[in-house]
């Protein structure tokens, strides 16, 4: 199933609707006291009845956690970043197509301002992406550029795109991009004779996650489209983006989609969760030229699950001894061992979440991984083993409405 389905057919029980009140916030909630604060993104455009951004303060020494509400009012923030100053919040409006077949309406990224000692959000600014859905986005680590990924329309044809904005002292977003450079269409594909991506979205161009290199110098942008990451030279001065070259890498599996990245600890090796193809690779990056080789493909799924489903999120522990990738459809988390010689993985096992994990995220001190339930408004907190990776459901959750997406303060 394509984002754009999934948006589009996501039918979940009005029962959660008003599940983030104060007074049926959290199970083994901790008090109001200290913690730090984290935001969940959702879908507004749902049958859960969600309004845009809510707010958590977790305490890492206990486990618990203290919802604090609505934080910010706004439509479908399917993607959250904190400025590295920690008093701006970014979140990427995918929105839906337009009314009774109208051309579907631009996206947009909203800045707020954050409200430390309640975790309140306040709009500060809000642009267009000149693309459609932006599916992802990030800030780079001085704070003066956004980079989004405008993921396009439903056949990937039109408003597919990556942009850079600048971003002022007073944390808003300049009024139109830097730099944007158009995905759709692709004149020549690397392998023009590989199949499309086998969830419904045709080979042209649909671009899910950006992530800068460790040094800032390139830019990565999985290219689920063209089942490839691309890469480009990014200047931090001015805010270019100019193809590497050679500018891409293919997937390791054909009609794979690549959906999103993360970097191994020391940034010598790039992981990509393939989302059509169940599985994650391994490839080694090269500072100097800006390339990479594939080392290893896993699939994230067990031997006797059923083959379907797709994958979502990503994230390396920040011990680098493991990672975890979010099975939709198993409605897991997979972890697996990293080599930490080769940067290579080996599958260990999954773990239940439930309700469609789009999401999860692991929290700062490391010992926490939160899950979401897309469908059933549940996030699941697990606590992690530090020496081996693996999880142990806690009794804590969080009842939230159609939840896609974690950012911690």
């Amino acid at each position: 199933m394509n984002r754009r389905t999934f948006l589009a057919s996501a039918a979940i029980s009005p029962l959660f609707a008003h599940a983030l009140s104060a007074s049926q916030a959290t199970k083994g909630r901790g008090g109001s006291g200290g913690g730090r604060l984290l935001y969940v993104g959702t879908y507004t455009n749902s049958a859960a009845g969600s309004k845009g951004i809510y707010a958590w303060r977790f305490d890492a020494a206990t486990g618990k956690v203290t919802s604090l509400g609505l934080a910010g009012e706004t439509d479908s923030p399917s993607w959250v970043v904190v400025h590295p100053n920690k008093r701006f919040l970014y979140a990427a409006n995918e929105l839906p197509p337009g009314e009774n077949g109208a051309a579907a309406t631009s996206g947009a990224v909203t800045a707020f301002s954050i409200d430390a000692a309640s975790g309140k959000l306040t709009q500060t600014g809000r642009v267009k992406t000149n693309g459609l859905a932006p599916a992802h986005m990030l800030v780079d680590p001085t704070g003066k550029w956004a980079i989004v990924g405008n993921y396009g329309n439903g056949p990937g044809s039109e408003g597919t795109s990556v942009v850079v904005f600048a971003i002022g002292a007073d944390g808003t977003l300049a009024d139109t991009p830097k730099t944007q450079v158009r995905h759709a269409p692709k004149p020549k594909r690397l392998d023009p004779t590989a199949p499309p991506p086998k969830d419904g979205n045709p080979p042209t161009s649909h671009p899910h996650c950006v992530l800068l290199s460790p040094d800032s110098k390139y830019l990565l942008v999985a290219e689920k489209g063209w089942d490839e990451v691309v890469v480009y030279h990014f200047d931090a001065a001015t805010g270019a983006l100019t193809p590497n070259n050679p500018p891409s890498v293919q997937a390791t599996r054909r009609a794979a989609a690549p959906r999103h990245l993360a970097w191994g600890k020391g940034g010598k090796v790039l992981y990509v969760a393939y989302e059509a193809g169940r599985a994650v690779s391994t490839f080694a990056w090269d500072a100097a030229k800006g390339t990479l080789t594939p080392l290893d493909t896993n699939s994230t799924l067990p031997p006797d699950a059923p083959q379907t489903g797709s994958c979502a999120e990503i994230e390396v522990h920040p011990d680098g001894n493991c990672l975890y990738v979010s099975n939709r459809g198993h409605n897991s988390l997979a972890l697996f061992a990293i080599d930490q010689a080769k940067g290579t993985l080996t599958f260990k096992g999954t773990y239940p979440v439930g309700g469609t994990p789009r999401n999860f995220k692991i929290d700062p001190s490391g010992d926490y991984v939160f899950g979401e339930g897309q469908n059933n408004g549940v996030t699941v907190i697990f606590k992690i083993d530090r020496r081996t990776g693996e999880l142990t459901k806690t009794d804590v959750t969080l009842d939230s409405p159609a939840p896609v997406c974690i950012a911690f303060v």
